[in-house]
C-alpha cells in the first residue's frame, strides 16, 4: 500500500484524512506503522485519530440520547394534550414530568395554563377551593 510513495507524502496524507475520514487515517497509520513500526511521529499522529474517533463516537451517543428524551417528551406532550379537555388533572401531571426535563418545551406553558384552568374551573364547579 505504501511502498510506492514516500513514507512523508503518507503522513501528511494521514494528517488530512484525520479531519476528513478519521477511520481512513487510523487505517493508513497503523499501515505506516506496520512498514516503519520506529517513525517519529506516527505514535503521537495515532493517539490524535484515536482521540477524535473517540469525541464523534461521544457526539453521536450524546446526540443519540437527546434524540430518545426528545422522543419521549413529544409523547407525554401529546398526551398531556389529548387529555386537556377529559382529565385536566393528569395533563398536569405530564406536564410536570417534561417540564423536569425540559422546561423551555414548545407550547408547554400554553397547555399547563390551559390545564391549570381547567382543573380550577372544575375546582369552583364542585366547590372545592
Amino acid at each position: 500500500m505504501i511502498t510506492q510513495e514516500p513514507i512523508e507524502e503518507w503522513i501528511t496524507q494521514a494528517r488530512i484524512y484525520s479531519q476528513t475520514d478519521p477511520e481512513l487515517a487510523l487505517k493508513l497509520l497503523r499501515e505506516i506503522k506496520l512498514q516503519y513500526p520506529n517513525y517519529e511521529g506516527v505514535d503521537e499522529l495515532e493517539k490524535q485519530v484515536i482521540l477524535i474517533l473517540f469525541n464523534k463516537t461521544v457526539d453521536f451517543i450524546i446526540n443519540f440520547i437527546d434524540n430518545i428524551l426528545m422522543e419521549q417528551l413529544n409523547y407525554w406532550f401529546n398526551e398531556a394534550n389529548q387529555l386537556i379537555n377529559t382529565n385536566p388533572l393528569e395533563a398536569l401531571l405530564w406536564i410536570q414530568w417534561i417540564s423536569n426535563y425540559e422546561p423551555n418545551y414548545p407550547g408547554l406553558n400554553e397547555i399547563k395554563n390551559i390545564a391549570s384552568a381547567k382543573v380550577n374551573d372544575w375546582l369552583r364547579e364542585y366547590d372545592l377551593d
